[in-house]
């Protein structure tokens, strides 16, 4: 089973083995910059396009800014909206978090209507988990921290399990490396994403690192 998310105009998206394998994690990594957003945008938009029902979760977007960047795009989402395909929570507003952030976690982990699409985006992982750190009390035990990573790990794996794939960006820095280490070795798609700057042009690389039962040789 595949999440298809070919687009007539996007040989990029076609290039990553046509689409996402069913009830896979991905994790796409790259610096402030890279266009980690864009591009898991150009996915969403692809599965979209071709029957998935998506939920985007952002830690930088509202939904209007998510609306207006999709425009600039040239994808127009609003029929998916109102067709119930896609669901996006700007964490923040949404969830609750504008107060406390030590229970950000939990709060994620158990918003059981995020969950019930085919695929789950959350733009930018790396950076929710930085901000639940930070306000947890600094006596925290390491392996309290560790144990709640643990369980978002297991549900994500569970989620693959019953068919469903979840997109996670991040970004080297927000998360200690060895939980970091975790979530890539047990993801089935790693991308890592690379900005260059080329005659004065800037240049943006996507490097394939894993692509697990994909349909097609990936470039």
């Amino acid at each position: 089973m595949v999440a298809r998310l070919t687009l007539d105009r996007d040989e990029r998206l076609d290039r990553f083995g046509v689409g996402l394998p069913g009830g896979a994690l991905c994790v796409i990594e790259g610096e402030f910059g890279t266009g980690k957003s864009i591009i898991g945008q150009r996915i969403v938009y692809g599965l979209l396009k071709n029957g998935s029902r998506v939920t985007v979760v952002s830690t930088e977007l509202t939904t209007m800014h998510f609306i207006e960047q999709m425009h600039s795009l040239d994808y127009h989402i609003e029929e998916f909206v109102f067709s119930r395909n896609l669901l996006f929570l700007p964490v923040y507003p949404v969830l609750g978090f504008r107060g406390k952030k030590t229970d950000l976690m939990d709060r994620l982990l158990n918003a059981k209507k995020m969950y019930d699409a085919d695929v789950i985006v959350i733009d930018a992982f790396s950076s929710l988990v930085k901000d639940w750190m930070k306000a947890m009390p600094p006596e925290t035990p390491k392996q309290q921290i560790n144990q709640r990573i643990e369980d978002a790990l297991y549900l994500f794996k569970l989620l693959n399990s019953r068919g469903r794939s979840v997109i996670l960006t991040l970004q080297p820095g927000d998360m200690p490396d060895e939980i970091s280490s975790v979530l890539k070795a047990a993801a089935d798609v790693y991308l890592t994403l690379k900005l260059d700057i080329v005659g004065g042009v800037f240049s943006r690389s996507v490097f394939v690192r894993r692509f697990s039962r994909a349909e097609k040789v990936v470039a």
